[in-house]
């Protein structure tokens, strides 16, 4: 959704023009236009229409499309249900005259209406409002802000919807963010119209939310400003309980120094002191590595993360081994720390050492490492937990957990708390596998773009991409050379076979000193073991050392369809990989894909899987090392697969010109001619002559039907 708090937005009220349409998604989901209501037909048309208007005026690709209505499960047929979906909600549209409303943009669609037009983006806008007034010091006008606000509110967001993924997130931020409003309306009104009216109110919203401290320490307030101390002690010992109960620690800083402000009996102390709602410090070491290189090629993804850290408590960076997560972790925190009254701090959980048997025991090892990180005292025999949580309490800060894949659970459970219990606490996660938290919002963090060296072949053209970019930094760092202009092309073949990884592009650069560029280029075949560097982490020495630490993440079933992958050349479909592993293919390939194993990429009306090139070499390996016959046995169903392709659509002397079946197998030429390499290459009497034969008929019909194209 356009940011409300832009400055182009500030000067615009929701209500500066009559809308076109007006969205309503805070309740029932309404949609109307200038003919009347727009009759939208089940859930799934429901939340389409959600889903595009928590993004209004955005392009929203097809593949969050189908997150948000699927969630990590979709069903095969997701693509075609879509776009069935899209064409009834146009009709619907079409008929309260709301045409080309919801309009195709690229690889996705956006829904063209003006952002006031959707109640939420109107409650975000009033809530900006309120806080600069609230910054000129202006109780009464703020309160007025936040109520026009609220009452926007019918019910629970999306209540009639079905949303997953981001959207679930952008649901939980809309929540959070009514709650914290609605704090802040009861704290304006406390200082402008008096705190008669709101006991009432905030004793239902203290048993509605019962961990929520401001709301306790609002209403502690309001009864001691109308002359009932007694009563406001009593709920600062019923918050005590509540707190203890749940969470088993003791109120934060803020509510008991209003406790010993009723205590004393100073009103004076007890208002502005909840209404202003003053930054609280924390008692931590704030403080975050500090980069000796420059972070590259990566500006794109720092803006996106910033920005969304300003709507979401809870982002995950993922990615492959090596991709850079740390180093783009590091780089928003700086870049936001002082966005934070507490700063930003920082946790790498690395050196745990895994598997740990018990769930318990692993959140206590992970809350303990964060402990020591942020510098807070433990009493002995404390619980690290109960400490983390008291220590942040009452802190604004952002803390950034890095590693988090190995101890996944215990970070699940950790930061679940955390962010229940410290509601100005943000976390930035980086693993390779997400940690499935409600509210949490993913953020992918792909390889650097690479060079075609068959396109790209002067240095200036190769220059131009980040991952050259990369490598030519680090070369100059440790030589003071740049790169040649004959070495154009064996750059941009480094960076096509280190698949844009700045671990490898980094470890690549290493060596340069002693290598020329294309005898760096000749030793990729071994770039599992060339590439090392002893000054790193124990988990990041080498590509191979990153690769193990992936590969030991995974389930038994996981690391055996791994290896069977191995064997495909370009990618691969479901289909083709059912071929290998056809027990729960869609269950253990998932799997991989969750834990950045395995790239997924959209495919005409489907989706196609490939590993990346370091990866695959690392599988190939593991493969090519097992005894028990396991090599043969996916090559052979690998060709097996293939020639039932061909087969398949072999054509007849009378068939007409096939361009779609050419097209199709083309996407398959470099699995086609692994296949027709490795049934030729067998030595065993009974290689059926069917796979030679059937593959390079196709190779021939293929050749002929491209020339008579070209005729």
């Amino acid at each position: 959704m356009t940011d409300p708090t832009s400055d182009s937005m500030r000067a615009r009220s929701p209500a500066s023009r009559p809308p076109r349409a007006v969205v309503r998604l805070l309740g029932l989901l309404e949609v109307l236009g200038p003919a009347g209501r727009v009759h939208l037909v089940g859930v799934r048309q429901r939340t389409l229409v959600a889903l595009l208007a928590l993004r209004v005026g955005e392009i929203v690709t097809y593949e969050r499309l189908v997150d948000g209505l699927w969630g990590e499960d979709p069903p095969v047929t997701a693509m075609a249900s879509l776009r069935s979906h899209v064409a009834r909600v146009r009709r619907a549209l079409a008929d309260a005259d709301l045409p080309e409303v919801l309009a195709t943009r690229g690889r996705g669609y956006s829904l063209d209406l003006d952002p006031g037009s959707v109640d939420a983006w109107r409650f975000e806008w009033h809530v900006s409002a309120a806080r600069r007034e609230s910054a000129r010091e202006e109780p009464a006008r703020v309160a007025e802000e936040l109520s026009r606000g609220l009452d926007l509110w019918r019910a629970d967001v999306l209540v009639d919807c079905q949303v997953w993924g981001w959207a679930d997130g952008e649901a939980a931020r809309l929540r959070e963010l009514r709650l914290s409003a609605t704090e802040d309306r009861w704290a304006a009104g406390l200082r402008s119209a008096g705190p008669v009216e709101a006991i009432g109110e905030l004793e239902r919203l203290v048993g509605a939310h019962p961990l929520r401290e401001r709301l306790w320490e609002l209403l502690m307030a309001a009864l001691h400003l109308t002359g009932r101390p007694g009563e406001a002690l009593a709920v600062y010992q019923r918050a005590r309980a509540v707190l203890a109960a749940a969470l088993g620690v003791e109120p934060g800083t803020a509510m008991r120094r209003l406790h010993a402000a009723i205590l004393a009996d100073n009103a004076k102390d007890v208002g502005p002191q909840v209404a202003l709602d003053v930054p609280r410090r924390p008692h931590v070491a704030s403080g975050l590595p500090v980069p000796l290189t420059e972070l590259i090629g990566r500006d794109s993804e720092l803006d996106a993360v910033i920005a969304l850290l300003r709507s979401h408590r809870l982002i995950t960076l993922t990615g492959a081994g090596g991709c850079g997560k740390t180093r783009l972790g590091i780089a928003v925190a700086s870049h936001v720390a002082g966005d934070f009254a507490d700063g930003a701090c920082f946790a790498d959980l690395s050196p745990i050492e895994a598997p740990i048997e018990s769930p318990i025991e692993e959140s206590h090892m992970v809350a303990a490492t964060v402990v020591a990180s942020l510098g807070l005292r433990v009493r002995p025999g404390s619980d690290p937990e109960r400490t983390l949580i008291a220590g942040l309490r009452d802190c604004e800060l952002l803390l950034v957990l890095d590693n988090c894949e190995h101890v996944r659970d215990g970070c699940r459970s950790l930061v679940r708390r955390l962010l229940s219990a410290c509601p100005r606490v943000r976390v930035l996660a980086t693993t390779r596998i997400r940690l499935a938290v409600p509210g949490e919002l993913v953020r992918h963090v792909p390889p650097l773009p690479v060079p075609d060296p068959c396109r790209h072949g002067t240095l200036a053209e190769v220059m131009a991409f980040p991952s050259a970019q990369l490598f030519q930094a680090r070369v100059w760092e440790r030589t003071g050379a740049r790169i040649a202009e004959a070495d154009a092309r064996a750059l941009a073949r480094v960076c096509v076979e280190l698949d844009g990884l700045p671990l490898a592009l980094e470890l690549a650069a290493a060596t340069k000193p002693m290598l020329t560029m294309s005898e760096i280029a000749d030793r990729l075949g071994d770039r599992l073991h060339v590439f090392s560097d002893r000054a790193t982490m124990p988990s990041h020495r080498s590509l191979n050392a990153t690769l193990d630490w992936s590969y030991e993440l995974l389930s038994a079933s996981e690391q055996a369809l791994l290896r069977r992958l191995a064997v495909f050349a370009g990618g691969f479909t479901l289909d083709a990989a059912q071929a290998l592993w056809p027990e729960e293919t869609l269950t253990v390939l998932g799997a991989l894909v969750d834990k950045s194993v395995v790239m997924t990429e959209q495919y005409g009306s489907g989706s196609r899987y490939r590993l990346l090139e370091t990866v695959r070499a690392y599988a190939a390996e593991r493969l090519a090392r097992t005894v028990s016959g396991e090599e043969a046995e996916a090559r052979d169903a690998h060709a097996e697969y293939f020639l039932r392709l061909v087969r398949a659509g072999d054509r007849r002397e009378d068939d007409p010109e096939d361009q779609d079946r050419f097209d199709r197998l083309a996407g398959e030429h470099d699995n086609l001619r692994a296949a027709m390499s490795w049934v030729s290459a067998r030595q065993s009497g009974d290689t059926d002559p069917r796979f030679v034969l059937a593959l390079r008929r196709y190779f021939d019909q293929r050749d002929h039907h491209q020339g008579t194209r070209g005729a």
